[in-house]
């Protein structure tokens, strides 16, 4: 990402930002439950997307855990 589209990204941000303050471990779930409730399906997804970029690179899915089929015979 160029540097200029960088800085321009997080000057939005720095805009955007809104800093709330919670008394209680509950207080602050429900903030977050009630801001990602309020979020666009489009927002959601780009928040999902730039947690998984860091795990697997673009566009690459993970050779991890392979499903399989096996069938048990049943007495």
């Amino acid at each position: 990402m160029p540097s200029s589209a960088k800085s321009q990204r997080t000057a939005t941000r720095r805009q955007n930002w809104k800093l709330e303050f919670a008394n209680s471990f509950e207080e602050a779930e429900y903030q977050t439950r009630a801001y990602w409730r309020d979020a666009s399906p489009t927002e959601r997804l780009n928040a999902l997307e730039q947690l998984r970029q860091p795990f697997y690179a673009a566009n690459q899915t993970s050779p991890g855990l392979q499903r399989f089929l096996e069938l048990v015979p049943f007495p």
